[in-house]
């Protein structure tokens, strides 16, 4: 599984450093890796680790919780870019934070067990 993972950051890695070579000015490749180099170094650890632990998850509990994992992926990952990255967002994209907050919320409906 984690073959899959890798392609992934390969082709990333690929497409987005060809693309950032090939600017110039303040968005160019070296401009960027200089201004936010250490910033974006620690949160791609941050982004390869919780993609293992996603992975090892399914070997020890069920998909259910696995699934509630990766929702709330996304709300922390908007919360780590907005704390130090300062990325501002819209509200189309508060909104997309919501239906994944929603989404948790009845993942953890459906999991727990029943109380009657």
């Amino acid at each position: 599984m984690g073959t899959v993972s890798f392609i992934n950051y390969v082709l990333l890695c690929l497409v987005y450093t060809t693309w950032m070579a090939c600017r110039s000015g303040e968005g160019s490749l070296l401009k960027v890796v200089k201004a936010r180099g250490p910033k974006y170094f620690l949160l791609a650890v941050v982004d390869v680790e919780a993609n293992y632990l996603v992975l090892r998850a399914y070997q020890y509990t069920s998909v259910t919780s696995v699934q509630l994992l990766d929702c709330f992926v996304v709300p922390v990952v908007l919360a780590l870019s907005w704390l130090f990255l300062k990325v501002r967002y819209k509200l189309v994209h508060v909104l997309g934070v919501g239906l994944c907050l929603l989404g948790v919320g009845c993942l953890v409906w459906a999991n727990a067990p029943s109380v009657c």
